[in-house]
């Protein structure tokens, strides 16, 4: 390969970099170039014709990796419009690393020699919906043509399991500012009729604004599913030891004549990312969180947990049972909707969208 070769692709990679999507290499020299690349171990190639360095797709997690994806197809393709768990990644509302392996595109804005020749291609799964949308429902974000934030929302909580769906209910809230009779009223006057609309009506009654993060939410949504009494997000309590300390825990319950019960999801950024660290070393943030335990401990009694754990669902509910968190019989609306989530784990009803 010649220096003028190397130092454009270094360019163009750079270019992509900077704007968080792959870099696409149309069919040609730069493409057998980057392929070259790829054999090499220099680059990869998350999707044909896309393009990334290496080292660079292996520090981007499953969600940046979809978004550098659609970013990518995007260019590749000006007039897709991108939908569901895609436009919800584009929107940066919570979707789960489950949702993260595939792209969503609108049938009608892809060519039919541009379906042709995606479903027969390795990498992301490019899935066609025959979903019908209003052109105001159509907005673009930094060159990526997407549904709507409302329209987004409303498509994913209507099609998703309740866990996955309640994320993204829970960030809506957050990020829109609207109450949640407002959303309801704002989707039940816009796409009446559509498939899935009680489903939507039932998962946004139990959103939460206060939800932190997407892990919180599902874990929340498994929860409820199988009777666990709803808590209290983001309880406070005050430092018995130093006032002006205020410590705060995902989830709390009361518990009559004892101490009160606190949920926290476990993960490792809190003593890795830098964003989390805010300058402090591992070992001091390690140092920090228990001498946090050991305050909460005069008010509450912390059950930990993982998202894997959450996932499994039955090792998170025999936590909160041995510490006697109040269980009954789930409510029926989320066992209705926990039934029918149950023809796949992400996705209810696909064929039958419109």
């Amino acid at each position: 390969m010649s220096a003028k070769n190397d130092n454009e692709i270094g360019q163009l990679l750079d270019g992509a970099e900077r704007a968080g999507r792959c870099l696409f290499a149309p069919e040609g020299a730069l493409r057998r170039a980057c392929r070259r690349r790829v054999l090499s171990g220099q680059l990869d190639s998350p999707h044909p014709g896309l393009f990334v360095r290496q080292g660079y797709w292996d520090a981007l997690n499953a969600n940046q990796r979809v978004l550098h994806v659609i970013r990518g197809l995007a260019n590749l393709h000006p007039a897709w419009v991108f939908c569901f768990a895609s436009a919800a990644a584009v929107h940066g509302l919570e979707t789960s690393y489950l949702l993260a392996n595939e792209v969503h595109v609108i049938a009608r804005h892809a060519s039919p020699a541009a379906r042709k020749g995606e479903a027969a291609r390795s990498g992301y799964r490019v899935i066609y919906h025959a979903l019908s949308v209003r052109d105001e429902d159509i907005e673009r974000i930094d060159g990526v043509a997407v549904t709507a934030f409302d329209r987004t929302v409303f498509d994913c909580v209507r099609i998703l399991s309740f866990p996955l769906g309640l994320a993204i209910a829970d960030s809506a809230l957050r990020r829109g500012g609207c109450s949640r009779d407002e959303v309801l009223e704002n989707a039940l006057n816009l796409w009446p009729g559509c498939v899935g609309t009680a489903r939507f009506a039932t998962v946004m009654r139990w959103a939460n604004p206060l939800s932190e993060n997407g892990g919180e939410s599902y874990a929340r949504a498994i929860m409820l599913e199988n009777g666990v009494a709803e808590p209290e997000l983001q309880y406070e309590y005050v430092d018995r030891i130093d006032p002006a300390y205020v410590y705060r825990v995902d989830c709390r319950w009361e518990m009559k004549g004892a101490l009160d019960v606190g949920g926290e999801l476990d993960g490792i950024e809190k003593t890795s990312s830098p964003e989390m660290l805010r300058g402090k070393s591992t070992q001091e943030a390690l140092r920090k969180e228990r001498e946090r335990e050991s305050r909460l401990a005069l008010d509450v009694r912390l059950a930990r947990f993982t998202f894997a754990e959450a996932r499994a669902v039955k090792p998170l509910i025999q936590l909160l049972d041995a510490f006697g968190v109040p269980r009954g019989i789930p409510c029926p609306e989320l066992t209705l909707l926990r039934d029918a989530s149950a023809v796949g784990p992400r996705y209810s009803m696909y064929a039958e969208l419109r």
